[in-house]
C-alpha cells in the first residue's frame, strides 16, 4: 500500500503545515513513549466503534507481514490516544469526521462493511480510495484522509515494532560509518 508510485505521491504531496503538523503530534507523544497507548486511549474521545474501525484500516494499511502490522503496533490506539492528548476541539471533530467519511466511502466502495469484508476486498477498497486521493492535482474532499494515513505511518514507524523491526536498527556499535551499504529491497534504517 505505501510502495511505488503512490509513495513518491505522498511524499511531492506533503506540504510544511502537514510536516509541522506531523513533529507537532510527536511532541505530544513524547510523553507517552514510556506507558501503553492503550491506557492512554481509554477515555478517548475517539468511540470504541470507531477505534475498532481504525484498527482495520491501519491494518489494511499496514498489515503484517514478516514483521507485525500497524494494528499490533497499536497505532489506531495512538491516534485514539493523540485525539485525547493533544487534538484541540476543531482538530478533534475533523479527524473524527474524517473517520467517519473514510468509513462510509470504503463501505460504498466493497459493497459491504469494511470491518467485516475480507482483506483482499478491504485492500482493493483503500488502494482505489488512495489512488483517489493522491492522484487529484489538489486534495479536496480527502485531504483529512491524507493526513489520517500520514499519522498512521509515522505512528508505526515510530512504535517500537515499527522502529525496531520493521526498520533495521543499529544504535552505532562500531562508531559513525558514513555511508552504509544498501541494495534494493533491503529495509530502510531506522533513526
Amino acid at each position: 500500500m505505501i510502495e511505488g508510485d503512490i509513495a513518491s505521491q505522498r511524499i511531492n504531496a506533503v506540504d510544511r503545515r502537514d510536516v509541522f503538523k506531523g513533529l507537532l503530534a510527536f511532541a505530544a507523544l513524547a510523553p507517552l513513549a514510556g506507558c501503553a497507548w492503550a491506557e492512554a486511549a481509554k477515555n478517548s474521545f475517539v468511540s470504541p466503534s470507531r477505534t475498532a474501525f481504525l484498527a482495520e484500516f491501519v491494518d489494511t494499511l499496514i498489515p503484517a507481514t514478516d514483521t507485525p502490522g500497524a494494528k499490533a503496533s497499536n497505532v489506531h490506539l495512538g491516534i485514539a490516544a493523540l485525539m485525547d492528548g493533544w487534538a484541540s476541539a476543531e482538530t478533534r471533530t475533523t479527524i473524527l469526521a474524517a473517520i467517519d467519511a473514510i468509513q462510509t466511502d470504503l463501505d460504498t466502495r466493497m459493497g459491504a462493511s469494511f470491518m467485516v469484508g475480507k482483506h483482499s476486498m478491504r485492500l482493493d477498497a483503500l488502494s482505489a480510495l488512495d489512488a483517489e486521493a493522491f492522484t487529484a492535482p489538489r486534495p479536496g474532499k480527502w485531504k483529512d484522509y491524507r493526513t489520517l494515513k500520514a499519522l498512521a505511518i509515522r505512528l508505526y514507524y515510530t512504535s517500537e515494532i515499527g522502529a525496531s523491526q520493521e526498520l533495521r536498527y543499529d544504535p552505532l556499535p562500531d562508531g559513525y560509518i558514513g555511508d552504509l551499504p544498501f541494495k534494493s529491497g533491503d529495509r530502510a534504517w531506522s533513526l
